[in-house]
Formats: C-alpha cells, structure tokens, sequence
C-alpha cells in the first residue's frame, strides 16, 4: 500500500542509487504486519499473482514443501512462476538437474586459493593434486583442508594427503564422497591451532574454565570472540550476519557431533530432536562427560543420576528447557559438574 513514508524512502534510493560515491544502501524500520504463518502465506501469494513471471530459488531443502501453505501460486493458478530448489529425494519434479562435483582441475584450483599456493612452490604443488585428488571434487572438503595447510611444511602436507586416504569412519553409511568429507572435515580439526573455540559460547567457556586468566564475562567474551573468527576463517563456522550468532554446515556439525562422541571427549549429544523423555537407560550416560538434550521436550529428569559413574565424570548438563519437573536435589552428588545449562 502507496504511502508518504515508503514513497520519502524510495525517493532516497533512487538517489542513492545514481550516486557514484554510494555502493552500499541500508534500510531500516519496523517489520511486516502479520505475525501468523497463514497472514504471511497470504500476503505472499497476494504480491505472486501480481506477476507474469517468476523465478522462485530455495535452498537447502530437507522435506517435503506443501506451497499453498506458504503461499507459493500452484503451477493452475500461476505458469508463469518457476521453482529452482536443492531437492530431497521425496520432492516431485518435472525435470531433476545433476550437479556434478569438481572436475579435477577445477578442484586443484580452488584448493590452491584456500591453501595460498603459488604457482612456483612446484613440490607443494605435486602433494596439492594429491590431496585435491583424494578429496574427490567435494568443494566443503576442499576449502577446509586447504585452509588447514595453508602456511603448513611439505612434511605436513604428506602427513594430511595420508590422513586422507586411510581414514575411516564406519558409522557412515552413505556414499564414499561423503566418508571422505567427514575426513577431510576431521584432518581439518585436528590442525586447528586451539580447540579452546554469542552469550552461551562465553557462559560454557567461564564454566569449564578454559580461559583460567581472564578477570571478567566481558574478557571472556573477547576471548570467544576471537576464537570464533578463527574457526569462521577455517570454514569451521560460517560467516553471519551478526556477531551474536553463529551457524555451521550440517556435515561440519555432523563431524563434529562424532569427534565429540568418542571415548576421549565423551560427549552425548540428542539436539534438537523432539525427545520426550530420556532417550535411553541411564547406564548408557554413565561414561559420559557432557549431556546435550537441548531442543527437546523432556517433563523431568529421570532418578536415580547421581547414583552412578555420573556423579565422578559428568561436567556438563545442557538442555537450554526447564523440565516441568526437576529439582536441584537431582544434582547433588555430582560432585564433578561444571556448567548446567538450564534457561
């Protein structure tokens, strides 16, 4: 709807537009008007069926989309309106377009940019088609190896090009490609220069003391701060758009997820997904060192937690929703527990 306000502000962009001393343009204000999803589906499929044609992208598609509930036009009520989207394999399509992984070359080339090779470091060179060979075109592999070398020795090469090749990981079951991301991934860990690595991040860090020196939250928070922007600089993290926030790609979280999960971290980790009570008997936490069930649905803490080899190794409880019925009492014979995060 045409009004004095929005007809002031496009006046302004349109001279910040032919501004040649201007490239970036901020607007900023109040949000939109409907705050249920049907009011947005509306409004949505209102501005749609104004056009004659459309192109509409989504990406990162995991499940079934039902677009009259969001309110894309259906092919009946809008031919001109496209859909271009990453699929899951149950979505239907006209014509499904294969995106092929890097060809080799290609593959040497953006592994050269992350690992600032130049063309003269001929014997780095050789390991580089190497590693770009075993990393099989995945373009997450090689980005975060390539950073990960960056700056490395020859040796250091050699070492990660058979990191590469002989790891495994027998709990994944898919397809080799990605067996070799989650190496890739791993040998990309392993060469991070600290594993010290947003409000929740700087609260863990106070809790299991990791930055002993620090006086305040506030040199806390710089501390994670700088560490995050490490791990965003190795594609371990990805860049948002603000600092409060921070997001990873799902093969990264994956990985790391299963780094955790072994023996030496001892990390349970159920996020996320609908639990409604505790997902297992307690023994099976008993090895455990952190507990994450955030995300989830559980009403109570089972009995009986403080009676097993929890009370001398459980450092971490994190479920981020207060149970409907818990009490503190649960807690107190754990005498190893550093940080409970309960909000």
């Amino acid at each position: 709807m045409p009004s004095e306000s929005s007809e002031e502000a496009f006046e302004q962009i349109m001279e910040a537009l032919k501004d040649d001393k201007v490239n970036i343009i901020g607007l900023y204000g109040m949000g939109g008007q409907e705050k249920s999803k049907e009011g947005r589906a509306d409004r949505l499929r209102y501005r749609l069926k104004e056009e004659e044609k459309m192109l509409i992208i989504l990406d990162d598609v995991r499940k079934v989309i039902d677009f009259q509930e969001i309110g894309i036009p259906s092919a009946d009520d809008q031919r001109g309106c496209k859909i271009l989207q990453g699929i899951c394999s149950s979505m239907e399509c006209q014509q499904k377009v294969f995106l092929r992984v890097l060809s080799e070359d290609e593959a040497l080339a953006l592994f050269r940019i992350n690992a600032g090779l130049r063309d003269g470091d001929s014997t780095l060179n050789t390991v580089a088609r190497e590693v770009a060979r075993e990393s099989q075109g995945l373009p997450i592999a090689l980005v975060t190896v390539g950073k990960a070398l960056r700056d490395k020795s020859e040796v250091e090469w050699e070492v990660a090009f058979r990191q590469i090749k002989n790891s495994q990981f027998p709990d994944v079951e898919h397809i080799d490609e990605q067996r070799t991301a989650y190496a890739c991934l791993k040998l990309s860990y392993d060469y991070l220069k600290s594993k010290e690595i947003n409000q929740d991040l700087t609260r863990y860090a106070v809790g299991y003391e990791l930055h002993q020196d620090v006086e305040s939250i506030g040199d806390a928070r710089k501390r994670v701060y700088v560490e995050v922007k490490k791990l965003k600089a190795c594609c371990m993290l990805l860049v948002t758009e603000t600092e409060e926030h921070v997001k990873m790609h799902d093969l990264v979280r994956d990985v790391a997820i299963q780094i955790a999960s072994s023996k030496e971290y001892g990390f349970m980790v159920k996020a996320g997904i609908g639990l409604k009570e505790w997902p297992m008997s307690i023994k099976s936490f008993e090895a455990c060192e952190t507990i994450s069930l955030t995300g989830n649905k559980l009403t109570e803490l089972p009995e009986g937690l403080e009676s097993l080899e929890l009370s001398t190794k459980l450092q971490s409880l994190v479920l981020k929703e207060w149970p409907m019925r818990f009490c503190f009492s649960q807690l107190e014979g754990m005498t190893a527990i550093e940080v409970i995060a309960i909000t």
